[in-house]
């Protein structure tokens, strides 16, 4: 993931800046692994060593402390989220069935909602303890940003999930196109261990410039409870606050070179994606179709509208033959979606109407269709798929309620025909 400028240098200005004194304080939770909400739950309400008081810091030390470690949390679940669907994409990798292609799509899917969703709880430090803290020399410049910081990180975030849909929807079906998209993956892990480990020196420099053993100690229980990862690099002795600014800049030399790399890759996607545009104007099937991904147990296959999108797509669950809740990010996926739901704006009657011509010049035909009140649906039913086009407002939804089927791109079937 790229990160943003405003991110690494605001945790900088705490590293370079005077010799703040924070106390330990609680960490938010949220129970985003029970719901996804945009709401912010109750702190876990754990006690300071030095107030002896629960919920909310008694001190303006503590409430600023509390929102740092609130920033952690949210900033290491999202990282947490991320590198799930990286496991989804290499397992598809190592072996490139149907069923592990699913698992990856739906990955993605319930990882860009959460993100979507999560949100920082409401701030604990007040105007009148930054003033507070400023009088007494305490750097507040942190707390300041983190808002704006967070929603940065967020919004990166969903931009990589964008650019991981693209690869799984789209560049999945073409060998080198994939090798690229796991390149990618590749160096997406690499970030997102120098992120956490970012935070995790941010962290160790707040403790060591506290330099209280009681209140570290208390700190770090409560990041080996919500935050393990960025508690797994946090120092096991602590290191003077000069020498951890001193591997930040290393940190942050790697960050750079890192992001270099996912330049190159993307850029290098262009290009592969230009040639196949060459190859599809010169009508050269048979050489995109020597490049064809080998994907085993596909169901049925149908090509992409012109005008489809992969921007709102829904995976679902049943049970009894009802829906329950999806899976959270992070929990195992024992078996594939029974549902897809995929919603797209600005198609028109007409296109939709097309479309459905297009399909039963192949021989797929409708189970019949109703319109009423300016929606229209179409039914279908094939080789044990069931799904059903929406039509309402220019709004288009694909309701593929048992067995869902695989979209491809345009120009599958010919390059496929091409090298039979």
């Amino acid at each position: 993931m790229k990160r943003i400028l405003l991110v690494m240098l605001m945790a900088i200005t705490l590293l370079t800046t005077g010799q703040p004194v924070f106390s330990a304080a609680s960490v938010h939770t949220q129970e985003a692994r029970k719901t996804v909400s945009a709401a912010s739950e109750a702190s876990p309400g754990t006690q300071t060593a030095s107030s002896g008081e629960s919920g909310k810091g008694s001190t303006a030390e503590d409430r600023m402390l509390n929102d740092l470690a609130n920033y952690i949390y949210q900033c290491e679940t999202m990282y947490r989220d991320l590198l799930w669907v990286l496991d989804h994409f290499e397992r598809f990798d190592e072996n490139k069935t149907w069923e592990n292609l699913q698992f990856a799509r739906a990955s993605l899917a319930i990882t860009r909602l959460h993100i979507s969703n999560y949100r920082l709880p409401e701030f604990q430090t007040s105007r009148e303890d930054q003033s507070e803290l400023m009088r007494r020399g305490i750097d507040v410049s942190l707390i300041e940003t983190l808002e704006d910081a967070f929603k940065d990180e967020q919004t990166t975030m969903n931009n990589t999930c964008i650019n991981l849909q693209d690869g799984i929807m789209d560049d999945v079906f073409l060998k080198d196109q994939w090798e690229l998209c796991m390149q990618h993956a590749a160096v997406l892990r690499e970030l997102t261990a120098c992120d956490i480990q970012y935070l995790a020196n941010t962290a160790d420099w707040v403790l060591a410039s506290l330099n209280d053993d009681e209140r570290t100690a208390e700190f770090c229980g409560l990041m080996d409870r919500y935050c393990p990862m960025t508690r797994a690099c946090q120092a096991s002795v602590l290191k003077s606050p000069e020498k951890i600014e001193e591997e930040t800049t290393v940190l942050l030399d790697q960050i750079e070179k890192l992001l270099l790399d996912r330049t190159r890759i993307i850029g290098a996607r262009k290009n592969r994606r230009n040639e196949l545009k060459e190859l599809l104007e010169k009508e050269d099937y048979a050489a995109i179709g020597a490049n064809l991904m080998e994907i085993s147990d596909l169901p049925l296959t149908l090509s992409y509208p012109l005008w489809y999108e992969n921007e709102e797509i829904y995976y679902y669950w049943k049970e009894d033959g009802k829906v329950v809740k999806a899976p959270d990010p992070g929990t195992a996926l024992e078996r594939v979606p029974d549902g897809v739901k995929i919603t797209i704006a600005g198609v028109t009657k007409d296109e939709l109407l097309e479309y459905q011509a297009e399909l039963e010049d192949i021989g797929l035909t409708s189970h019949g269709s109703t319109e009423e009140d300016g929606k229209l649906n179409i039914l279908y039913q094939y080789d044990g798929s069931k799904f059903t086009f929406i039509w309402e407002e220019n709004i288009f939804t694909i309701l593929m309620t048992e067995k869902p089927f695989c979209f491809v791109p345009e120009w599958y079937f010919p390059a496929q025909k091409a090298v039979e």
